[in-house]
This record gives C-alpha cells, sequence and structure tokens, in this order.
C-alpha cells in the first residue's frame, strides 16, 4: 500500500434512488456512508481485492485485472507510477480507477492503464454506487484523487456511453465527442435481414466450393493459439503495409501479451483473450482476437487472408459464425470497439464516446485545455471523408519513407 496517508473523506449527500427497487438493492448500505479512496501501487498487493470486486462490478474487459497485470508484464513495466485507486463506501468496494501517472515537461498526468491500446476507458462500479454516483459526489472523488496520487490532470479516453445497461456517471463531468465511434450491440437475436444472410451464404458455398469445407475453430491449445497468432501477423502484416502503417501487432511486448494471455485463459470459460480462426478446408483465411467480461464479448481485432479468397466477404462469414457461437455459449452482447467500419453496423450499433480531461491543479488547467484541443481536432479529421483521406495517405508515405 502506498505509504501517502490516506485524506477522511467528507459525507456525501444520497439522492433519493429512481425506485422502491433500487432502494432494496442499496439496503445493506447505511443511509449515510463515508465514501473514502484508497490507493494501492502494486498490483501483486491489489489483486485480490480487484478479482472479488470483478465478480459483482460493471466492468468492461479492459480494466480486468487479467488483462492489465499481463498487459504491463509484456510492456516490462509502466512509463510512470502505478496507482491503483479503490473507492469505499463503509467497508464495501463500489469504484476502481486503474490509473498510470505519467510526468511531463513537470505536468503529472493520470490515465487508466493501457488506454492508449483498449477500446475505451471505463471507471468499474458497483451497480448500486452507479445510479447513486452524481457530479457533487464526483467533484469530492476528485479532490481526493489530487491528494492521494498528486495528478493535475485527470484523462479519460473514448469513454462509452454506457455498459451491462448502466449510463456512466462520469459522463456528469465535462467531456466532448471522441476521435472514434464505439460499435456495440446485443447477442439476443439474429440481427441479419434474410437477404443479407443469403448473400453470406452464397459466399460460403463458393469459398467452399474453391477450398472446401468453411468452419469456425476456437484455439483450444497452445499449438493451436501459436498456430493462428502466426497466421494473424502474417495477414495483418500484408495489411498494414499495404496502408503503410506500422504494425504495432508484430513487436515483441504485443506478441507476448498475446501469446501469454490466450494461454492463460484455456482453461477458463470467460478469459481474458480468445482466439478464433476461420478455416476453408486446410486455408486459414480470417482471424478474430477478442476479449471477455462476465456475458460481454469484445472483438479487439480480426485480420483476412489476402490472395483470391479475400473476395467470398470473409469478415462477415467470421461474424456470421463467431455471433452464433457467442449465443450458444451464453454471451449476451458484443462490441466491435472504436473505428468506422461499414461491416460493423451488421452486428452493432455505432454510438458515440467520449473524452473528458480534467484539470486536478492550476498546473493542469493548461495541459488539459491542450489535449481536449488537440482531441477534438483529431475527430475533426477523422469524422471528416476528405481530411481523413489526406491524414492517412500522408501518413502511409511518412511510414513508407
Amino acid at each position: 500500500m502506498s505509504d501517502l496517508a490516506l485524506q477522511p473523506s467528507p459525507r456525501y449527500p444520497r439522492p433519493e434512488a429512481d425506485d422502491e427497487q433500487n432502494m432494496l438493492a442499496d439496503s445493506e448500505l447505511a443511509s449515510e456512508q463515508t465514501l473514502r479512496l484508497e490507493l494501492i501501487d502494486s498490483l501483486e498487493a491489489a489483486e485480490a481485492a480487484w478479482r472479488a470486486f470483478e465478480v459483482r462490478a460493471v466492468i468492461t474487459p479492459y480494466q480486468r485485472f487479467d488483462w492489465i497485470s499481463r498487459l504491463v508484464a509484456a510492456h516490462g513495466g509502466l512509463k510512470g507510477r502505478l496507482a491503483i485507486v479503490f473507492l469505499h463506501e463503509g467497508e464495501r468496494v463500489v469504484g476502481l480507477l486503474p490509473l498510470e501517472i505519467t510526468n511531463r515537461l513537470g505536468i503529472r498526468s493520470a490515465r487508466i492503464i493501457g488506454w492508449d491500446f483498449s477500446n475505451g476507458d471505463w471507471m468499474a462500479m458497483d451497480k448500486g454506487f452507479a445510479r447513486r454516483l452524481d457530479r457533487t459526489m464526483l467533484d469530492t472523488i476528485l479532490l481526493d484523487l489530487r491528494k492521494l496520487t498528486g495528478a493535475d490532470l485527470l484523462a479519460l479516453h473514448s469513454q462509452p456511453e454506457s455498459w451491462d445497461g448502466v449510463r456512466s456517471p462520469l459522463l456528469a463531468l465535462p467531456h466532448q465527442p471522441s476521435p472514434d465511434h464505439f460499435y456495440a450491440g446485443s447477442l439476443g437475436a439474429e440481427r441479419l435481414n434474410a437477404k443479407r444472410l443469403r448473400n453470406i451464404d452464397r459466399g460460403r458455398r463458393r469459398l467452399e466450393e474453391a477450398y472446401g469445407p468453411v468452419r469456425l475453430e476456437r484455439a483450444t491449445s497452445p499449438e493451436a493459439i501459436e498456430a493462428v497468432h502466426a497466421e494473424f501477423l502474417r495477414q495483418r502484416g500484408v495489411r498494414f503495409k499495404e496502408m503503410g502503417v506500422a504494425n504495432v501487432f508484430a513487436e515483441d511486448w504485443m506478441q507476448r501479451f498475446f501469446k501469454v494471455s490466450a494461454r492463460s485463459g484455456l482453461d477458463q470459460k470467460r478469459p481474458v483473450l480468445v482466439m478464433h480462426a476461420l478455416f476453408a478446408g486446410d486455408l486459414m483465411v480470417a482471424t478474430s482476437i477478442g476479449s471477455t467480461s462476465g456475458d460481454h464479448y469484445a472483438q479487439y481485432i480480426n485480420s483476412t487472408t489476402d490472395g483470391p479468397a479475400a473476395k467470398y466477404s470473409l469478415m462477415a462469414l467470421l461474424l456470421h459464425l463467431l455471433t452464433e457461437e457467442l449465443r450458444q455459449e451464453g454471451f449476451t452482447s458484443i462490441d466491435m470497439g472504436l473505428g468506422d467500419f461499414e461491416y460493423k453496423l451488421d452486428w452493432t450499433d455505432k454510438q458515440m464516446s467520449y473524452d473528458a480531461v480534467i484539470a486536478l491543479s492550476a498546473v493542469g488547467r493548461g495541459a488539459a485545455a491542450l489535449l481536449q484541443g488537440l482531441r477534438a481536432a483529431k475527430r475533426a479529421i477523422k469524422q471528416h471523408p476528405m481530411l481523413w483521406k489526406l491524414a492517412t495517405t500522408v501518413r502511409a508515405r511518412l511510414n513508407r519513407g
């Protein structure tokens, strides 16, 4: 535990529950509980409480202990200082912010660990607490966060508007649209219309005629993980080379992260990382690498092969088979992360995601304004077709150079 002294927090006003049922759900808490923040500065010390909280928390795959701990290990540590912040209401953990504090040009910034490799920031919360968390409470939490961490600003990137049916209470803080949209939807029923299903089935028949039986396989052994991962790297490498984009997935630390995470989940019902491959005969024509949290599946990254087989709408076929498998395994929702691609609309809905850059000190005000401006400019470019085409062309030429 950190040697920073915990600051006593004031009693927070408790707004009325939305209905009697919510009142009863919160009845185990005293009517007036003291909310306090606890800072833990090592993953080992936080693990037991973190895992116990995950079981009942509203949490995305990217704030799971396994995701963050393996990301940190694969990277060989953090660039900054670890600051895992638990929110307690009485003796009960009701919130979690796994933060990294970095110092650049004298400005200490707090961000969710792994924010630049995830598909959205989120504060893990107890559902009952999330219903009661308002702006007044948030303002006091931010004051305590400043005292505990010494951070000058808190930056939250690409926050989904809601998760697991719970609207993010952090959107009570000043926020702005992030550069990318977020794609998520229910797995309760088939979303594709009859025409789309016929087109996918037609593509499958033609693919089978050319290469052999089509099947989706989950990697359930170390050998299968190696094979799927190797083909994923090859397929992505070809695609990124065409785009003139550096292949982050080929970097040693990212390869370690994928392999270790996938292997560790082989005996788990809801693994932190799972790999699938679409085969046509003996040819692996597409891959999907995803993560899970409860009954939610998040497709983190995918790939399709090059060459003649690429003309058979491989991603549509993979996702059609994958979503059916997920439904059979009890998954109720899916997301396809950030970034605008037309195929995502067949299985998910386009949603806004939001950035929040909150100054925690006078020093942080200027930096927060600058970061907000940079994110807004990035959104303006990405959401304007001509500007985005120009930006990607310039980026490709620079990377090739």
